[in-house]
């Protein structure tokens, strides 16, 4: 069975090969594909993999802000993703539905 952690990019592209999506799916660079050639990583400015590790360390392993240093990642890598998770937070809450 497939374990489902938080959602990192990785994490989806093995939960995809889990359920048979196919592999020109799978393979494909992420991209919003708004232009030709455009790519999430490349508009990022850092690897998902990187993003993946920090992530994990930040959140799964809930490491500090030193032993984040300590471990390698930059200063500058560290506070631009805590800064996406924060701004991108609404995104993993449920809509509020009025009752009626």
């Amino acid at each position: 069975s497939f374990v489902f952690p938080w959602p990192c990019v990785n994490y989806l592209f093995e939960f995809a090969k889990y359920l048979g999506v196919n592999d020109s799916i799978v393979n494909k660079a992420p991209s919003a594909d708004f232009f030709e050639g455009q790519s999430d990583e490349a508009d990022l400015g850092y690897s998902y993999a990187k993003i993946d590790s920090l992530l994990k360390n930040m959140i799964d392993e809930n490491r500090s802000k030193d032993e984040l240093l300590a471990l390698g990642f930059e200063d500058e890598f560290i506070e631009t993703i805590k800064k996406r998770v924060k701004i991108n937070e609404f995104k993993r809450r449920l809509p509020i539905v009025a009752k009626i």
